[in-house]
């Protein structure tokens, strides 16, 4: 597998700077308005970058992503399954929980982003359901694991793979880690 070629150091640096810029958000909702758009727009540079950085943990740290049995048994039956790549914990979830954060260095980031980042292969079906459990940008009530939001009744995503972490070896993301 090809080393990825971020520069892992100044990608960390961008984020920790955007960071702080949600961390000078004014706390009245009026007020906040007026940055609604500049603030989307960090947003979405920073999932790129994060996603950068896990591509960076893929090539160069051993990361894995998981694959639902879905996907799994598409590709064994070779076909070629309409899948999307998931985040367990959900972006919105794991995004409110870095902007709390005060993170004072570099590596301080990249180790939680480590600890708690992962992501899974599964099923445009398997998506759907997710929706429709009202599970697509939040976590069930209660959780304890990330696994919880795959095994609620109403979405049921078995994973023939587990993701795959170095830095948490049973992935075992709680609600403390965030």
């Amino acid at each position: 597998m090809e080393k990825s070629k971020i520069n892992i150091e100044a990608t960390l640096e961008v984020i920790l700077n955007m960071l702080r810029y949600f961390e000078n958000m004014p706390d009245s909702l009026d007020e906040q308005k007026k940055y609604i758009k500049r603030y989307n727009n960090i947003k979405q540079r920073m999932k790129l970058l994060i996603n950068d950085i896990y591509d960076y943990m893929v090539k160069n740290e051993g990361f894995a992503s998981g694959i639902s049995t879905g996907v799994k048994d598409a590709i064994d039956n070779k076909l070629v399954p309409k899948r999307i790549w998931e985040h367990p914990i959900p972006w919105k979830v794991f995004f409110q929980h870095l902007i709390k954060k005060k993170f004072t260095s570099t590596t301080e980031l990249f180790d939680y982003i480590k600890i708690t980042f992962c992501q899974c292969w599964i099923t445009s079906d398997e998506n759907k359901r997710l929706d429709k459990a009202k599970l697509k940008s939040k976590m069930p009530e209660g959780w304890q694991s990330w696994r919880d939001r795959y095994d609620d009744p109403k979405v049921k995503i078995k994973l023939a793979v587990e993701p795959y972490n170095p830095s948490n070896s049973n992935l075992d993301i709680t609600p403390d880690h965030l």
